[in-house]
């Protein structure tokens, strides 16, 4: 006997057939409609040939449900479809998933979740990267816009780091200006978006230029935006910890490179540096890690320790970014030291040149500081982040290795929002 359910003002008798929600695999397209239930009412949540996706599961897994209805008349179509990707859904070896994911990884650009402003809409996709996985979140293109919703930047709900297609970049830079320009964003939410607009266009340019770290008009271009950048953090000195990119689930060089030059930029301020030398500091520590450009992705993105093999290729970027920057007959010594001494410590126990305290010059001791504690306070593959307060101690401890003085300064800066 079938249920009388209403759907879309309409009435109709349908048997329903429970089906376990494994049934439905994201990213595939659905072979029927799919109604789920409220006590002893039917509503269709998918219609055919709906493209199931990462928060059409977490939405369904959050209301705790486990299972899902199709029509009886067509469990042949419901049947095919769980064979088909029973099938195709072979596990792949670690080796081969962490080749995927290394693949994947290097052909998306990570928004994070600040400018995804809930009820805006977008001409772009979101997916989402959890434990080595590219999952959609959120399709759309030129002209099929979508509107984001809660699900889909809600940290409880979506767990990982959203990412963009890099051939959307620029649909997500228009994106962005939208933003800035619009009149239904409120004056003071307008200063946090455009603080916010300020620091991805330096993500966006830092991921171009550590793809092609020999671009003269990218470099040109970074070069200009410095005295607005150096503005920025300047107005934001009491609140250093809020501008940066925290709480990842994967390691973005360009990320890393942008939280270092926040840092450093407000260090050096507190330290009591000129404009123009901040702008230099601000240059060099987002430049830190440009030689990483040579460092291959599978040793970037390693899950477990690097071998000491790997260990050495990896600490070339040093060498590399030296000899990038010092190409650029426009570039400033001091930027360069920045980048050349920011893995050298006091100790002498620092590379590449194990340099003595005496020989490490101002930029490489605050670059040396802040590229430390963005380290260890960031997810990388082969190693978990400890908190804020953790990496505080750490430094403290390590008087030997860094200059006591500043990281007395940079700690109190760091504390000056309250955020672990």
């Amino acid at each position: 006997m079938g249920d009388y359910v209403k759907v879309k003002r309409r009435t109709f008798v349908i048997d329903h057939t429970p089906i376990k929600m494994d049934y439905l695999v994201v990213g595939t397209e659905l072979p029927c409609d799919v109604y789920t239930k409220d006590k002893s009412t039917f509503k269709l949540s998918f219609s055919k040939g709906h493209k199931y996706n990462h928060v059409d599961r977490g939405t369904l897994q959050g209301k705790g449900i486990s299972e899902v209805y199709v029509d009886y008349e067509v469990m042949d179509e419901v049947n095919k479809y769980k064979k088909k990707n029973q099938e195709s859904a072979v596990p792949l070896s670690p080796e081969k998933k962490f080749e995927k994911y290394t693949a994947d990884k290097e052909k998306v650009y990570y928004t994070g979740r600040r400018l995804l402003i809930v009820g805006e809409k977008i001409n772009f996709s979101l997916s989402v990267i959890r434990n080595m996985e590219m999952q959609d979140l959120l399709t759309a293109d030129e002209t099929n816009l979508a509107e984001i919703k809660e699900e889909h930047i809600d940290n409880a709900h979506i767990v990982g780091d959203i990412v963009i297609k890099k051939s959307d970049i620029k649909y997500y830079h228009q994106f962005i200006n939208s933003l800035i320009k619009s009149e239904s964003i409120s004056p003071g939410d307008k200063i946090t978006i455009k603080n916010w607009a300020i620091i991805e266009n330096l993500k966006l340019m830092m991921d171009f230029l550590l793809n092609e770290p020999a671009n003269k008009e990218i470099m040109s271009r970074i070069k200009v935006v410095m005295g607005s950048f150096v503005n920025m953090v300047s107005e934001n000195l009491d609140k250093i910890p809020e501008l940066l990119s925290k709480g990842l689930h994967n390691y973005f060089v360009n990320v890393h490179s942008v939280n270092v030059a926040i840092m450093a930029t407000g260090l050096g301020l507190k330290i009591g540096i000129k404009p123009k030398e901040a702008q230099n500091l601000a240059l060099g520590a987002l430049l830190h890690d440009i030689g990483m450009s040579i460092v291959p992705a599978a040793i970037i993105n390693k899950m477990g320790n690097l071998s000491d093999i790997e260990f050495q290729v990896y600490k070339n970027h040093v060498v590399e970014g030296e000899r990038l920057l010092k190409s650029d007959k426009n570039m400033s010594e001091d930027v360069t030291l920045a980048a050349v001494q920011h893995h050298e410590k006091l100790s002498r126990r620092g590379y590449p040149f194990r340099l003595a305290a005496d020989n490490i010059k101002l930029y490489g001791r605050i670059t040396a500081i802040c590229d430390c504690y963005d380290s260890i306070t960031t997810k990388k593959p082969f190693k978990e982040p400890i908190s804020s307060f953790e990496a505080m101690a750490l430094l403290t401890k390590e008087a030997d290795n860094y200059d006591p003085a500043f990281i007395k300064l940079f700690i109190g800066m760091m504390r000056g929002a309250n955020q672990s």
